[in-house]
Formats: C-alpha cells, sequence, structure tokens
C-alpha cells in the first residue's frame, strides 16, 4: 500500500459533483446521501441522536475499530467529506452474485490519510490480498481472496477528492474513465434534471425504470412475468426517468417526486390516451377541504385527479383478473 500515490487535479467542482462525476452512464439508479455534520446538524444536537456514542452499536465499532489500532472519528469521520452516492448498474463483466454490481463514490475532506487508514483496515487481514495497478494514469487497489479472481474482486482509486469504490476491477475501470472524459451520468440530460432539482436535498436519487427492470430480472433472476407483479415496475412502464428527494430541517420531514414520460413514439395507444386526459384533467382548489381539517392533524394527506384512478388501474392491469 505504500506504493500507492495520488493523481492530484486542482478540483474544478463542487463537492456534490465530484462524487458524481465519476459514475458510469445508464445506471438502474442512483442515491446521493450528504455526509456532512451540517447537513444534519439539527437533528444530530438533539435526543437521542446526540447520544450516538453511548449506542449499542456505536460502542461495538469503536471496539472494532481500536483493535485494529484506529480512533473510529479521529482516523474515519474525519476524512468524510460531503456526499456519498451509490449507483447500481446491469453489469455483464459481474459474475458473481454475492452483491450487486454497484459503484460508489465518497467526497473526502482528507484525502491524504486513506493509506493510513487502508493499512488499518488490512492489517488484520492475512489473507487478503492487495493488488496494485493503474488505469488512465489514477492509481487503483484491487482487493482479493485467496479463491477470488482479482477481476471480480472489490476495486478502488482517489481522483480528484473522491474515493471511488467499485465491485469489480471493469466498473472502476468505466469510472475512471467516466471521469477523465467526461462522458459519464453528469453528461445524462435526465440525470442532470433531477440533479437540478433535488441537489440541495439531504437525500436524493435518480431512477431509469427500464434499467430498473432489466437490473431486477439479471441480477435477482426474475421472470418478467414476477417483474410485472411489482405495481412499482409496472406504474413507471411510462416513465423515461425518475426522480426523488427528502429535505430534512427545523420544519419537518419533506419529500418529492418526478418523473419524465417516454416520448410518445415509445408508449402504447392506451398510455397516451391516459396521459392526455391527465394533462386536460383540471385542477381544482384544495381550500374549500381545508375548512374540515382539525388544527392539530398529525398528519394530513389530500389528492387531487381521483377520477383518473381507475383508469390507472386499467393501465396497470390490463385483464379482469389483474384488476
Amino acid at each position: 500500500l505504500s506504493l500507492f500515490t495520488f493523481n492530484c487535479v486542482s478540483p474544478a467542482f463542487s463537492a456534490v459533483e465530484d462524487t458524481l462525476n465519476y459514475l458510469p452512464k445508464e445506471p438502474a439508479g442512483t442515491v446521493t446521501i450528504a455526509t456532512s455534520f451540517e447537513a444534519w446538524e439539527y437533528f444530530l444536537k438533539r435526543d437521542p441522536l446526540n447520544k450516538w456514542k453511548e449506542w449499542k452499536s456505536s460502542q461495538t465499532l469503536f471496539k472494532e475499530s481500536q483493535k485494529k489500532g484506529m480512533d473510529f472519528e479521529k482516523d474515519v469521520l474525519t476524512l468524510i467529506g460531503s456526499h456519498l452516492t451509490v449507483a447500481l448498474y446491469n453489469d455483464p463483466d459481474s459474475k458473481t452474485t454475492d452483491m450487486p454490481p454497484f459503484v460508489a463514490t465518497l467526497h473526502l475532506k482528507d484525502k491524504s490519510k486513506i493509506l493510513d487508514l487502508l493499512q488499518k483496515l488490512s492489517k488484520d487481514e492475512p489473507d487478503l490480498k492487495v493488488t496494485m495497478g493503474q488505469h488512465k494514469g489514477i492509481p487503483t487497489i484491487g482487493f482479493s481472496m485467496p479463491e477470488q479472481d482479482l477481476a471480480q474482486s472489490p476495486h478502488a482509486a482517489i481522483a480528484d477528492n473522491t474515493l471511488i469504490l467499485a465491485k469489480n476491477q471493469s466498473l472502476l475501470y468505466k469510472a475512471i474513465e467516466a471521469g477523465k472524459e467526461g462522458n459519464g451520468l453528469r453528461s445524462h440530460a435526465d440525470f442532470n434534471s433531477v440533479f437540478q432539482t433535488y441537489q440541495n436535498s439531504q437525500v436524493w436519487g435518480y431512477l431509469q425504470p427500464d434499467a430498473l427492470a432489466a437490473f431486477t430480472r439479471n441480477f435477482m433472476g426474475m421472470s418478467e412475468k414476477d417483474i410485472k407483479d411489482f405495481s412499482f415496475l409496472l406504474g413507471m412502464d411510462m416513465d423515461q426517468a425518475y426522480g426523488f428527494g427528502m429535505t430534512v430541517n427545523h420544519k419537518g420531514v419533506f419529500l418529492k417526486t418526478n418523473s419524465k414520460w417516454k416520448d410518445a413514439s415509445q408508449l402504447k395507444d392506451e398510455q397516451k390516451a391516459y396521459l392526455e386526459k391527465l394533462k386536460k384533467s383540471p385542477e381544482k382548489s384544495l381550500e374549500s377541504l381545508y375548512h374540515f381539517i382539525p388544527m392539530r392533524s398529525l398528519v394530513v394527506m389530500t389528492m387531487q385527479g381521483i377520477q383518473n384512478l381507475g383508469d390507472m388501474v386499467n393501465l396497470m392491469a390490463p385483464s379482469a383478473e389483474e384488476r
């Protein structure tokens, strides 16, 4: 590990963009989580989260860290930057099913100490083989056990201020190429639309429904019938892209979703008719309902377009038996 050196490039992007630049195109889905203290400060300073060090799970974590000669707070938490992104892929080079094909990118606050951390983590793993490599001028590390094929084992690299982790060598190489050549997920218009909408949320994500259905089929071994049994996937059959975000602050938790419909040429006639009806549906004011809602309700849900629910059910379940 001592041979591992960094390819330092002056970061030209913000922290969250750093973690996104190294994601290959066409994921089944991504989730980005704000990892800075500031993003969650309102809650981390209050019960019970402000007592996290007293939790049994935290105590176990501290003890395991000490066994490896680490101080979890000083050696780990101080390295973590502002955002973590995890993306899932339909990767033809993934031969194992122990974990889904993924690329994870973590913004680093202090990348100079990563080497020391990796050395401490591998100290008590005598069978772990660490293999140094390089791709596109960026040093890489492969972690394999004796019975593992190196190409199929987890790989990592550090580029700019980003730690890249991938299920296998192929996915890591694709991530590095995406960042180097600027043709990764950030160059995708649908993803950028979701990013611009939710970039200030503590948790947000992006889904490609068709790729997600293929991922469910290929990685989980599900049949087309099994996939269609999930109304979630079937309901997204008309969507080209789907975004969601969760914002948390002193006012509460705010959830928001949005979807982009496929081009009309990709839709069935009944789907087109349904969407046209939605567009023409008049929006009614909900103010008249507010008079009947008690002042101290814990949860209030309002809904428009109830007259279209029947059409939605017919669309999602074409046969009488399915309905």
